[in-house]
C-alpha cells in the first residue's frame, strides 16, 4: 500500500468525484476517511483511494452498466447499423 497522502484536488482528480459528493460517500463510510495533517489539513492515503478505485471498476466489470435509458445494453438508434456503411 502507498503511503503518500493525497490533498482533496487529487482525490478529486484521480476519481471524477465533486467535492459534495467526496463528502457524502465519506458520511456514509462508502469513500475512505481523511486524515489529519494539520490544524486545517486533510489528507487521503493514496492506497485507500486506489484500492477505493479498484473496487469501483471490479464492481463494474461484474455486471452490465445500465444505460440512461433503464436498459443494459446500448438503445439502437445509438448502436452502428452497419459496419460497411458510408459516411458523408
Amino acid at each position: 500500500m502507498t503511503s503518500r497522502i493525497l490533498r482533496r484536488p487529487e482525490v478529486q482528480n484521480r476519481t471524477g468525484l465533486p467535492t459534495s459528493t467526496l463528502y457524502a460517500l465519506i458520511a456514509d463510510g462508502r469513500f475512505p476517511r481523511p486524515v489529519k495533517i494539520g490544524k486545517r489539513a486533510v489528507g487521503w492515503m493514496e492506497g485507500q483511494v486506489e484500492g477505493w478505485i479498484v473496487e469501483r471498476v471490479t464492481d463494474a466489470a461484474g455486471r452490465d452498466v445500465p444505460f440512461s435509458h433503464g436498459g443494459t445494453k446500448q438503445p439502437s438508434h445509438l448502436a452502428r447499423k452497419n459496419s460497411d456503411a458510408t459516411y458523408d
